[in-house]
C-alpha cells in the first residue's frame, strides 16, 4: 500500500491533467461515492480469515482413539470461498487516483 501511495504521488502531475476539467467538488463527491462502494462491496469475512467449522470426520483407515474427558474433539475448519471484490478494489483505486490528482 505504501508503494502504491508513493507511485501515485510521483504520478500526481500526470494525473492532474486527467481531472483538470472537473471541479474539486465533483472529484471529492466521486471519491466519496467510490469509497462507499468499496466499503459496501468488500468481503470482510474473507479478509478477516473467518472460517466455517465442519463436523469431525471419521475415517476407517485409522483405529478409533479413546478420548479422555479433557480432550477436545478434532474439528475441521474450512475457509469460506472468496465472493469477489473486484468492484470493491477498483472503486478504492478509482477514489485514490481521483484524490491524488488533486495533490499539490
Amino acid at each position: 500500500m505504501i508503494l502504491t501511495g508513493a507511485l501515485l504521488r510521483l504520478l500526481a502531475a500526470a494525473l492532474k491533467t486527467l481531472t483538470a476539467s472537473y471541479s474539486s467538488d465533483t472529484v471529492y463527491t466521486l471519491s466519496f461515492v467510490g469509497m462507499i462502494v468499496h466499503l459496501w462491496g468488500c468481503d470482510y469475512s474473507y479478509a478477516n480469515g473467518m472460517t466455517k467449522v465442519l463436523p469431525p470426520t471419521t475415517t476407517t483407515s485409522s483405529p478409533p482413539q479413546q478420548e479422555s474427558k479433557f480432550s477436545k474433539p478434532s474439528l475441521r475448519r474450512k475457509r469460506e470461498p472468496f465472493l469477489g471484490g473486484t468492484m470493491s478494489l477498483n472503486a478504492a483505486f478509482f477514489s485514490t487516483t481521483l484524490l491524488v490528482s488533486r495533490l499539490n
